[in-house]
């Protein structure tokens, strides 16, 4: 089975400004690859896990993941939902790398 950044990229083959490739840092990997649609940047990544307490773990757990699908041009794409990432304590960790402020709600 084809991984679905691959199959993102090959759907909008004119739009790739950085090819999926497997990308590893010495906190992350993933596959990934960076499409422009309309003058937007948009990631594409999938397997992503993050290097914590001396493993590779997965940031989306079958837990914590619930997708939505968006249609951009015609075509499904499989999205993992916000509330995913913020459950996964990913979207938090990024705001954090960013140094934006964190705001916590509910």
């Amino acid at each position: 089975m084809r991984l679905e950044p691959y199959a993102i990229a090959e759907q909008f083959s004119e739009k790739v400004v950085v090819p999926v490739s497997f990308k590893k840092s010495s906190k992350y990997e993933s596959h990934f690859g960076r499409l422009e649609i309309e003058g937007v940047s948009v990631e594409i990544m999938g397997d992503l896990r993050v290097f914590r307490g001396g493993r590779w773990l997965p940031v989306i757990t079958p837990r914590t993941r619930r997708i939505e699908n968006i249609e951009v041009e015609d075509h499904k794409i499989p999205v993992v939902s916000l509330e995913s990432q913020r459950e996964s304590g990913y979207l938090e960790e990024r705001l954090r790398e960013a140094k934006l402020p964190i705001r916590k709600t509910g």
